[in-house]
């Protein structure tokens, strides 16, 4: 086989993979086979908080929620389960939507209704959409979880 024949299928397998990967990662790394999870935009998250009550979580770690959050957000910790009523919706975040879909796909499993911010907190931020800080002060710094999180926040000021 010629070199640029191997050449061509790496690069087509490599396309292949890549693609695969962005769709996997758009629908829920840990809901992928499960339809029950509704994977939601920023845009669309804002329009169903201004029209029906949700139950709100923040799925990151408690320093990165000091740090800001989406007003009326609860910070997701195992004993809130038992707290929670199945007959309210939940709306789930976190700062790219990797944590939230793994914590939106345990949710679903128990039998809540969820819905998983796909963009989580950088895209709500990026969106220019408000943050609150512990104060329930307005703010513009974001937690990006790392460093390496931190180029994907367009607007505001990354904290990590």
């Amino acid at each position: 086989m010629s070199k640029k024949r191997v050449f061509l299928i790496a690069a087509g397998l490599t396309l292949l993979f890549i693609a695969f990967g962005v769709y996997v990662f758009r629908n829920g790394v840990y809901s992928f086979w499960d339809s029950d999870i509704k994977r939601i935009d920023t845009q669309e998250a804002q329009q169903m908080l201004q029209k029906k009550s949700y139950v709100l979580i923040d799925a990151r770690a408690k320093d990165e929620f000091a740090v800001s959050h989406l007003k009326g957000s609860m910070l997701y910790e195992e004993s809130l389960v038992d707290k929670l009523n199945k007959n309210e919706p939940i709306l789930i975040y976190c700062t790219i939507g990797v944590r939230s879909n793994r914590i939106a796909k345990q949710l679903s499993d128990m039998g809540f209704e969820v819905y998983d911010m796909q963009e989580g907190i950088l895209g709500w931020a990026n969106n220019e959409l408000p943050l609150i800080d512990p104060e329930d002060q307005a703010t513009e710094k974001v937690h990006t979880y790392n460093k390496s999180f931190a180029p994907l926040l367009k607007k505001g000021t990354a904290v990590y």
